[in-house]
Order: C-alpha cells, then structure tokens, then sequence
C-alpha cells in the first residue's frame, strides 16, 4: 500500500529509504546486482577457460555470445514484460523471475564446482538469468510508486541507479579476486546465494494491488496500443534512433572485455575484474557528476560528448597493443581509460533514460520505456555478434579501431535525430 501523502518540503536524496519495503528491497537488489557482476566475470573468464585449443575465429563469437545471451532475453521480452506489469501483480512476478534465475544459476555451480560446465551451460545459464531480469525490470521500475510517495520518485529512482553502478564496481572486484583465487565455480556460487535476499523480501512484501480505474486493459490489447502509439510518436523515434546508433559501436567494449583482458592486456582473471571494476566506478562518479553537467549541457551536448570520449577510449585500448614494452603494466595504463569510458557510458544511457520516461504521456509510459529497453538491448545482443564475428576475422585491436570510429561517426545521426529537452 503506498504511503499516506504529507506537506513536507522537497525530500532529501535518501528519503525513499525511510519507506521500510523500499530499503530492504533496495538492500536485496544491491546484493543481488552485486552477485550478477561477479557471474559477469566468472562467464567471460570461464568461456576463456573452456575455449583453449579452438580457432580465434571460434573463441572470440563464443566469448561475445555471453553479452548475446545477457541482451537477448530483454530485445524479446521487454515489451510483454511491459504490459504484464501494467496488467498482472507485479509482486508475483517478481518473485516468480527471480526463483527462475536463481535456480540457473544454482544448477551452473553445481556443474562448475563438478568439473562438468561446458560453454553451452554457461550460455544457456547466462539466457536464464537475462529472462529472469527482463521479465523482472520492467514490474520493478513500476512497483516504486508502490513503495514511495509520488514526490519521492525522482529520489528512488536516484537510488536505484546508485545501487547499480555501486554494484558495477563491488561486483567485478569481488568478482576477479574469487575467480582467481577459487575458480569461476565462486563467482557462480556468489551469484545464487545473492538472490536469496531478494526473493525473502518479495516473499515476506504485503503487497495490495492498485485499483485501476474505468475497465481493466487485457494483455494482448495493453500490447498492441502501445505499439500503435510508438509508432506514430515522433519523439520516441527521436530516442530510439539514438540509443540504437551508440550502443551498436559501444558493444563492442562489453563484447570483447575478456579477450581483451587475456590477449591484448596479458592480464589475469584478476585484471579482467579490476578492467569491469574501473568501468563500473566511472559510472558511479558519472552519476554524481551528472546533475551538475546537466546544468551546463543540453542531453544532445552530452550525448556528443560521451560518445567522442567513449570512441576515443576504446581506440586507446587498441593503441596499447603497440606498447609492447610496458608489458604487464598495461593493465594500470588501461583502468583510467575504462574509468573515462564508464563515465561516459553511463551519461549516455542516462541521458536517453530521462529521454525515453518523458516522451510518452502516462497511460503508455511504461510501454514507451520498454520499447526503449528492447532497442537498447536488442542493439546490444546484434552488436556483440557482429563484433565477436569481425575479431575473430581481423583481431580485437582492428575491430576496437573500427568501433571507434564507427561511435563517433554515428554523431551524424544527430543531423536528424535529436533528444527534445526535459
């Protein structure tokens, strides 16, 4: 039930937290992003593992399929997970997805910690957990005008990022140490305990449904309304055009990370986590720095920015091939320019965040909001094939040169399709 409303003033940051539901769900979902990074490096560091021996061409698609099976479930399922949260109890679905995904990922630590994971079961692991979120995301963003006053929103939303990027670099630390000290098998583990805290405080959650005013909409015409409003709102084009035209280039990063870590790099599982962990903490202090570059830049200022600095990022990553004789030190070089590309990754996706919550009216928000996940992570699912595909054809530093490239040129759009100011 959602709180009384008072006459206080403007709520502070952590207000939200004050609300019992919303800081224990927020506490589980923190431990619970948390344990999702760590299976982040123990997937990518086990696909190294378990690909030794086969073709460049083989190990690099095989490796950039983990982002594919990370992405794809959200490409397909964003947009029904969408109306189901619009339409069924958004409690029970949470519950259900996350049971799901913690059963996943239970069964690939059982099969690692036996010596029996093959890539298939990190891949098929890895889709289970991406169904579980996509399903997941869309009833929790929802269920925060259960848990907060509608004043608070801006704050819990706020929190919510916090908690992510928090998790983007607790998550890839403790991720590294344990895959190098015990083996992918720990980061497995890690990551099932992680959701036990969250399935608890959905379970022990009194939830009690709104009351929906007028008649109850059904899925499938939930559905197709929204699409008929997508497709005739030109300011959801606007947002959709640009989020595909960055993340398609920028997924080349995420893609390839471990190969870059093991090839380029000549670092460990270790280095790898520090290389995740450097980007998750750009993205924090992104997050902080955020409100205060709003101020002195437009979103498409800001876009423009994150995406010359991101492109110049990944061709310095590239460039360290050439750097021979730094040797092991490498690593050190490349965490501020992971730390750089974090940022700008992260004012980039939060700019067309705000953009894809605004360019609907109420009644379809939701809808127009997973329309915009389905995009973005529909491109980074396409983009991590064509780029596991093109490494192992020409090499990572080549394909990390055409990247580049490729995110900065992808400004002309621009010409065209512009974010309209909140």
């Amino acid at each position: 039930m959602q709180p009384s409303s008072s006459t206080n003033p403007e709520p502070s940051a952590l207000a939200p937290l004050a609300r019992p539901v919303f800081r224990w769900m927020w506490i589980a979902a923190l431990a619970s992003n948390i344990g999702t990074w760590t299976h982040e490096v123990g997937a990518g560091w086990q696909m190294t593992l378990s690909t030794k021996g086969l073709a460049i061409s083989q190990v690099a698609m095989l490796v950039a399929m983990v982002q594919f099976a990370t992405s794809i479930p959200a490409f397909l399922l964003t947009m029904p997970a969408g109306a189901l949260a619009d339409v069924f109890d958004r409690r029970r679905i949470m519950l259900f997805c996350q049971s799901f995904a913690a059963v996943a990922a239970l069964g690939l630590s059982v099969a690692a910690w036996t010596g029996h994971v093959q890539p298939w079961m990190v891949l098929s692991a890895t889709l289970c957990l991406g169904i579980g979120a996509a399903l997941t995301n869309p009833a929790w963003q929802t269920a925060m005008v259960d848990l907060v006053l509608p004043r608070e929103l801006p704050q819990a939303s706020a929190l919510n990022s916090v908690s992510l990027n928090l998790s983007r670099t607790i998550g890839p630390a403790i991720g590294g140490v344990l895959v190098a000290s015990q083996g992918p098998a720990a980061a497995f583990t890690l990551n099932a305990v992680s959701f036990l805290g969250i399935i608890f405080v959905l379970w022990r959650w009194k939830y009690t449904r709104p009351e929906r005013g007028g008649k109850s909409e059904r899925f499938l015409g939930a559905l197709k309304a929204g699409m008929r409003y997508i497709r005739h709102a030109r300011p959801v084009h606007d947002v959709m055009v640009r989020t595909a035209s960055y993340v398609l280039f920028a997924s080349a990063l995420w893609a390839l990370m471990p190969l870059i870590a093991r090839d380029e790099l000549k670092a460990g599982a270790t280095g790898y986590g520090w290389l995740l962990a450097s980007l998750g903490l750009g993205a924090v202090v992104g997050a902080a720095l955020l409100p205060r570059v709003r101020t002195l830049l437009g979103p498409n200022q800001i876009l423009a920015a994150g995406s010359v600095v991101y492109g110049l990022m990944m061709a310095g990553l590239a460039s360290l091939a050439y750097f021979e004789q730094l040797g092991e030190s490498r690593i050190w070089v490349s965490l501020p320019m992971m730390f750089l590309a974090g940022g700008a990754w992260l004012s980039m996706v939060s700019v067309v965040n705000i953009s894809a919550q605004t360019a609907g009216p109420n009644w379809v928000r939701g809808r127009v909001f997973a329309c915009y996940l389905t995009v973005h992570f529909g491109t980074l699912a396409l983009g991590s094939l064509i780029w596991g595909f093109v490494a192992g054809r020409i090499g990572i530093q080549t394909t990390l040169f055409i990247a580049a490239g490729g995110m900065i040129l992808s400004l002309l759009t621009m010409l065209r399709y512009r974010i309209t100011p909140v």
